[in-house]
């Protein structure tokens, strides 16, 4: 099944807003190279990059949240589901830092 882009125009013909999917507003299928559509994304204050870079960003906070909860001993770092300790400590193993508890001079 392929991904189309939707397009909806404002009154001088201009893309507005787009979507992945179609419905009342969004009915004209636009192919992604197309001129306007690459305008129309180029115009956008929030640009994928952007927003990857924000993410990242705030990866990091939560990274340092979970950090002080565990140091407080508000949560045992064990509290978090399996799926969740693997990404943190495959993320704090590169940074080096311990989550467990053990002794602060160890790293995972």
């Amino acid at each position: 099944m392929a991904n189309h882009i939707y397009a909806y125009r404002n009154a001088d013909g201009r893309i507005s807003s787009i979507s992945l999917q179609e419905d009342d507003k969004h009915t004209e299928v636009v192919q992604g190279d197309d001129e306007e559509l690459i305008a129309f994304m180029q115009d956008r204050p929030e640009r994928p990059d952007d927003l990857y870079e924000s993410d990242m960003a705030f990866v990091r906070v939560i990274e340092d949240l979970i950090e002080v909860l565990v140091d407080k001993d508000l949560i045992n770092f064990t509290d978090l589901p399996e799926a969740a300790q693997s990404k943190v400590l495959k993320r704090r193993g590169l940074r080096g830092l311990n989550l467990l508890g053990d002794s602060k001079d160890e790293t995972i």
